[in-house]
């Protein structure tokens, strides 16, 4: 009986564990880099280059978030069983 506790112990802490890694990578991803990007590209860059970089950032990492997720979710219905 304590082995079955102890499993579920390790799943919520692996969980947790996965869920900020999605956390932290979207947060820099979706808010970190394009405010650097925005900031860093406004001295030097017409506002149309600008935006065309921000946007494609962010649509490059929705794609590698979205991976990311399905990644760490695989295993998922395994584990369950």
């Amino acid at each position: 009986m304590a082995s079955g506790r102890h499993r579920r112990a390790d799943g919520w802490t692996r969980a947790l564990a996965k869920s900020l890694l999605i956390i932290g990578v979207s947060a820099l991803g979706f808010l970190v880099v394009p405010d650097i990007l925005a900031r860093e590209l406004s001295e030097e860059a017409t506002p149309a280059v600008g935006d065309a970089a921000v946007l494609g950032w962010t649509l490059a990492c929705m794609f590698a978030t979205s991976w990311l997720l399905v990644r760490v979710q695989r295993g998922r219905g395994a584990s369950a069983r």
